[in-house]
């Protein structure tokens, strides 16, 4: 892979295509998080949703254009004009791969189409937490998708950072684990993640903020960054009050500002109590600081 930590120098467009070959890998999440980190770098994209097991990018996004499958196929040519001077961004599920033959057809002509009219072509590969097969089903992924750039993206799932098999270490970026309450924030309130960072509404503040920074360590990672063309001014200015927060957000009302200071407030106390010792002494110690209003 070329030294992404040097300067980039890259100005063509984009033909993005994220693909896995397992429902629950976070494909659908990678490619309307580029979407927002080109949308708010400035550049223009269209997103395409060729998953037909669950349709979930053209749900959430009334401008993405479904492709293949039947009646609703649509060709080369119609795809380049659509998305003429933008990057585009396809949202490839491996059952389309394996069962739509408009799609399998597709891709490679599209690969070649996008990058004789100048793009880079790229293919972003998912595979998430505790799932024993998922490197090895990726890998199959991998060998269909001929002439792409490559990319594995680690998706920290279910927050345990553990992954089975390896895959090349120069190959890959991650992804942190977002909780599910702000998951739910950004579909159900939201429909993008770029709106939630550029107008958030009252009350949510503190979600913006562990969002952004969340976009924020996708988003600087040297690959990445050489993606979107840069680095996304209004997400190095967000700073959440605290890295992690120890209580889980899993309810929409759990990412208001009141709820989430609530919970900075608690997992601070945690980390107290962690630093004294959890044994009496410790946790009069932890006490003693919060009767005196220093926690």
């Amino acid at each position: 892979m070329q030294n992404y930590n040097q300067p980039s120098s890259l100005t063509s467009l984009v033909f993005l295509v994220v693909a896995a070959n397992a429902g629950g890998e976070g494909k659908t999440t990678i490619a309307k998080l580029i979407q927002a980190l080109w949308r708010l770098f400035g550049s223009p994209v269209h997103l395409f949703d060729s998953d037909a097991g669950n349709w979930s990018a053209s749900a959430t996004d009334p401008e993405a254009i479904p492709v293949g499958w039947g009646v609703q196929t649509i060709k080369v040519p119609e795809i380049l004009a659509a998305t003429k001077g933008k990057n585009a961004i396809m949202d490839l599920g491996g059952n389309a791969l394996a069962s739509a033959r408009e799609i399998a057809n597709l891709v490679p002509a599209l690969q070649k189409a996008y990058s004789d009219a100048g793009y880079r072509t790229i293919a972003l590969l998912p595979y998430s937490t505790n799932k024993p097969g998922a490197t090895s089903s990726i890998k199959d992924v991998k060998d269909e998708l001929i002439g792409f750039e490559k990319c594995y993206v680690k998706v920290n799932r279910d927050g345990s950072a553990h992954y089975y098999g390896n895959l090349p270490a120069d190959d890959t970026v991650s992804i942190g684990h977002l909780k599910p309450g702000f998951q739910t924030l950004i579909m159900d309130e939201y429909k993008s993640f770029d709106a939630l960072i550029s107008e958030p509404k009252d009350n949510h503040g503190l979600a913006r903020a562990y969002i952004g920074q969340w976009m924020h360590d996708f988003a600087k990672q040297p690959f990445i960054k050489s993606i979107i063309g840069g680095e996304i001014a209004i997400l190095r200015g967000i700073n959440a009050p605290r890295r992690n927060l120890r209580f889980n957000v899993a309810r929409l009302e759990q990412t208001t500002d009141d709820a989430l200071w609530e919970n900075v407030k608690k997992s601070n106390f945690l980390d107290e109590i962690d630093a004294a010792g959890w044994s009496a002494e410790g946790l009069r110690s932890v006490a003693s600081k919060i009767d005196r209003g220093i926690l």
